[in-house]
Order: structure tokens, then C-alpha cells, then sequence
């Protein structure tokens, strides 16, 4: 019981370290830089690390249940290679990004597969995974970088989309 009470206070000490350094982050942050509160500064922090939120919801919910899954990076490659080369071409962009979420559950459910029906270690299925959607995504860019996407490509990738649209609600 003892033990188990240590763990908890050390936990909750890390945890509460962690929170005081970001409290003192937001202290001291304005009063080095006047500009670091703004509006325009926070969207841009916001949408700079949304990519990384995103995927650690979901890795959250991987490891919570005892496994890993490092063919998260390559699948998160091969469908914005996909969407944007669709986009390019004139999919619309919601066309685009279903279909890659449907990419993306398949590759999710091969995974699932390896791992709880033919009980392939998590490590070693996932790694399968994410050397098979870079591999994917090599052979069908060629090697080489997409450019000349459609406006609405940017559009949404730099966040405006959801921007534009609470304005238009404002207004």
C-alpha cells in the first residue's frame, strides 16, 4: 500500500510541476513579448500544433489499451498525399478527405487484424503498416513533391475554412 501511495504522490508532483511551468510560461511570456497574447499569435500556435493534438487523441486511446501503433506517421503521409493529388486533379475536397478516412480505417483495420486475429505483436504489425504506406506513398508520388494544389487545398490547410466560416456567422 505504501508503494502504491509513493507512485501516486509522485505522479501527482510530475503532474503538478508540469502545470506550474506552463502557468509560468503564460506569466512570463507576455511580459517578454507584448505579442504573445494576441489573437493572431494564439490561432497560429493553435494551428501548428493541432496536427500533433490530433494524432495523440488517438494514440492516447492506443496506449491507454496496452499497445502502440508507429504506423501512424506513415499512414497520416500516404492520405495527404492522396488528398492533395485527388484535389489536384478536381475532387472535390470533401470527396477527398472521406476517402482518405476510409484509407485510413482500412489501414486501421489491417492493423487490428495482424495484431488480435493473427497475433502478430503490436510493434512488429505496426511497423509492417507504416513501411507499407511509405512504400505506398513513394510509388505513387514518384519521389517527388505535389505542388500546384487547388486554392481550396490551402484554404483549409491553413485554417481559414473554419475562420471564414465563424466570421460569416458573426456578421
Amino acid at each position: 500500500m505504501k508503494k502504491y501511495l509513493q507512485v501516486v504522490r509522485d505522479t501527482v508532483a510530475d503532474d503538478a510541476m508540469r502545470l506550474g511551468i506552463v502557468i509560468a510560461f503564460f506569466i512570463f511570456m507576455p511580459i517578454i513579448s507584448p505579442y504573445f497574447l494576441q489573437t493572431r499569435n494564439m490561432m497560429n500556435i493553435l494551428q501548428n500544433v493541432s496536427l500533433q493534438g490530433i494524432t495523440a487523441i488517438g494514440m492516447t486511446m492506443v496506449i491507454i489499451t496496452g499497445g502502440i501503433d508507429i504506423s501512424v506517421g506513415g499512414v497520416m503521409a500516404m492520405c495527404a498525399w492522396i488528398a492533395a493529388s485527388l484535389m489536384k486533379s478536381g475532387v472535390a475536397w470533401p470527396v477527398a478527405v472521406i476517402l482518405c478516412l476510409v484509407i485510413a480505417a482500412l489501414c486501421g483495420g489491417i492493423n487490428a487484424f495482424s495484431i488480435g486475429i493473427m497475433k502478430i505483436p503490436p510493434m512488429i504489425a505496426t511497423l509492417a503498416m507504416m513501411n507499407m504506406t511509405r512504400g505506398m506513398q513513394t510509388v505513387l508520388s514518384r519521389g517527388k513533391t505535389l505542388t500546384g494544389l487547388p486554392e481550396t487545398f490551402q484554404f483549409i490547410g491553413q485554417g481559414w475554412y473554419s475562420m471564414s466560416y465563424h466570421y460569416q456567422r458573426l456578421s
